[in-house]
């Protein structure tokens, strides 16, 4: 709810009226955030990664979900032998729109502030395909400033893991076939 005042010329009030007003969320590309914002989108998403679910529920309340809950649910999708639901067919987009906006709400509990920025590949991809022409130099990709210690951090290519800056050695559930994620 938000109150407007306008004043008399003596300083009193002179009218006023309240009124609920909308909240609309901006998606952004990641490299069009101000820095306030890329910290604040960074610091929630920490917290979705490095808070259990249980802690996270009585910290930020019942709508809070962990990283574990969108890796079981990632894994049950994709990880069916006979048919990736996620994937293939008509629910590619369905599923990660859907997914997408469940953890932006996650973010929200978090830090009501952020919305979910996306990544637009194709400004790395035009770096890669313009780094020396006639040539594809995928190396061009790893310098992008995306995979920074202040952004996501490099993965080491060797087992792929993050070993530098804000998301070293974060780890996320394994194995999660199986599991189901509602009992």
């Amino acid at each position: 709810r938000i109150a407007v005042a306008e004043l008399a010329g003596g300083g009193g009030p002179r009218r006023a009226t309240s009124r609920y007003v909308w909240c609309k969320y901006v998606r952004r590309e990641l490299r069009g955030l101000t820095d306030e914002d890329r910290v604040a989108f960074f610091d929630a998403a920490e917290v979705i990664f490095k808070v259990g679910c249980a802690e996270g529920k009585a910290t930020y309340g019942r709508k809070f979900d962990c990283i574990s809950t969108f890796t079981r649910l990632h894994a049950d999708l994709a990880g069916d032998p006979y048919c990736d639901h996620a994937h293939d067919g008509y629910g590619f987009l369905n599923q990660h729109v859907g997914l997408a906006l469940w953890f932006e709400h996650a973010l929200q509990n978090v830090n009501n502030l952020v919305a979910l920025p996306y990544w637009d590949y194709t400004i790395d991809e035009h770096a890669v395909l313009s780094a020396e022409p006639g040539t594809v130099d995928l190396n061009v990709w790893w310098h992008s400033e995306l995979w920074s210690d202040d952004w996501f951090g490099p993965a080491c290519p060797r087992d792929h893991i993050v070993d530098s800056g804000r998301w070293a050695y974060i780890s996320v559930e394994q194995q999660a076939w199986n599991v189901s994620m509602w009992t």
